[in-house]
């Protein structure tokens, strides 16, 4: 145990702790940015400034690299020490559960119920518990979609001008660029593992709205038509041989970006924050690639909306200054600042009431954006599941796909999951 605490303990940042101003000082807000490197650093340190020339109080910003996150908050924790404010990833196995486990407080109690509307309400509701606690404000959202090589679907017979995503128009072209010698989809699968991204990460598709996405990963008996349906849909994609078969799975740098922005596979399962990696400083022309919506599994009114992963700032539960730190949250969401976001940063604004006045002058992947039903974000069926359940589907699929375990198997070992109350 006291091997631990040390442990935790040297975790935490040189800015952990802090003393309460002295007479006539601003108090300190310690702001942990954990995403140290990201394209957003500048937008946080222009926010930042922005609060530190207009409160009576002062924000200082800490950057932690993103894999130290957990360790980090943890340890922030245990010493009730270290942060004000939090940045943190949306969801039940993250935002939701460190709030219910006592590192956070709501922020229903400290942010006006006129900010939280404005914003994302598919984060807000991956981030709200049972009793109705909001444990996160959302600050931005990385939007997933399709994109495709046009010159490789040309080559390969298909007409990109009536390219839909229907699962039909889809397979067809797999197979097409298959038959020419070309990987159809970027997703190395050279063991069989599953991701989520091609199965989990659809399963919004069979819904109507997040509630019932959200109500159905707490409640239902996963042996059943949707979820079976989804992983059909996906170990078809793997038994004919569309996945990359050349690299490993989890091989993200070396192949599954790579693959595509090299111009060697026709499609890609995107997040938004590859953009710059994939596109900007790839190999392959803006001017060939092609936006779609996710591949049509299903015809929930969900499948028409651009999935997400949503992002929160959170507030710490020992913090002196509740109030001032829900005053520093509001300016990262407000009008003007998340417009900066949108328009300078090219990142997808939580606010979802911010205007933009030329579309065009917006990078092609956010055009995409605005021009779905007005950039409306669904949340990813991984925001609401909790760890186990994440990891149990990961296990278990894999022995599915290779027939080593029944459907029915799956869903029972899913189905039992441990998850949050």
């Amino acid at each position: 145990m006291v091997i631990v605490t040390v442990l935790l303990m040297s975790a935490l940042p040189v800015h952990a702790g802090k003393k309460g101003p002295a007479p006539g000082e601003k108090p300190t807000i310690i702001f942990w940015q954990n995403e140290a490197g990201s394209g957003l650093a500048g937008w946080y340190e222009a926010v930042v400034a922005d609060i530190n020339a207009n409160e009576d109080f002062v924000v200082e910003m800490v950057e932690n690299p993103i894999e130290d996150m957990i360790d980090l908050i943890t340890a922030a924790g245990v010493f009730r020490s270290g942060f004000d404010i939090s940045w943190d990833l949306s969801g039940r196995s993250s935002t939701m559960m460190r709030g219910i486990g006592g590192i956070y407080q709501p922020v229903n109690d400290l942010v006006p119920a006129e900010v939280l509307k404005r914003l994302n309400q598919g984060t807000i509701v991956a981030n709200t518990d049972k009793d109705g606690n909001i444990w996160g404000v959302p600050v931005f959202n990385d939007i997933n979609y399709l994109i495709y090589n046009k010159e490789i679907l040309t080559k390969a017979g298909v007409d990109v001008s009536k390219f839909t995503n229907s699962w039909e128009d889809f397979i067809a072209a797999c197979e097409k660029v298959k038959k020419i010698g070309v990987v159809p989809i970027s997703f190395a699968n050279k063991e069989g593992i599953i991701h989520e991204f091609w199965g989990l990460d659809m399963m919004h598709m069979y819904f109507d709205n997040e509630k019932d996405l959200k109500d159905y990963f707490e409640t239902a008996n996963f042996n059943e038509p949707k979820m079976k349906d989804a992983m059909e849909k996906y170990k078809y994609l793997y038994d004919q041989g569309y996945l990359d078969p050349a690299g490993e799975t989890l091989d993200y740098a070396s192949n599954y970006l790579s693959k595509f922005s090299s111009g060697k596979a026709a499609f890609i399962w995107f997040i938004n924050s590859m953009y710059v990696s994939a596109i900007k400083e790839g190999q392959v022309s803006e001017d060939n690639i092609g936006y779609a919506l996710h591949v049509a599994y299903s015809d929930g009114k969900l499948s028409k909306k651009i999935a997400g992963l949503g992002y929160c700032l959170t507030v710490s539960n020992w913090t002196e200054y509740p109030e001032e730190s829900a005053r520093a949250i509001e300016y990262f969401v407000s009008d003007k600042w998340q417009t900066i976001m949108l328009s300078d940063y090219g990142v997808v604004p939580a606010n979802m009431i911010v205007k933009v006045k030329d579309v065009k002058s917006l990078p092609p992947n956010m055009q995409f954006y605005y021009d779905q039903h007005k950039g409306e974000v669904t949340i990813c069926p991984c925001e609401v599941l909790v760890g186990l359940q994440y990891d149990e589907f990961i296990r278990s699929a894999t022995p599915y796909f290779h027939e080593d375990i029944t459907y029915e198997e799956f869903a029972r070992r899913l189905t039992e999951a441990t998850t949050v109350d």
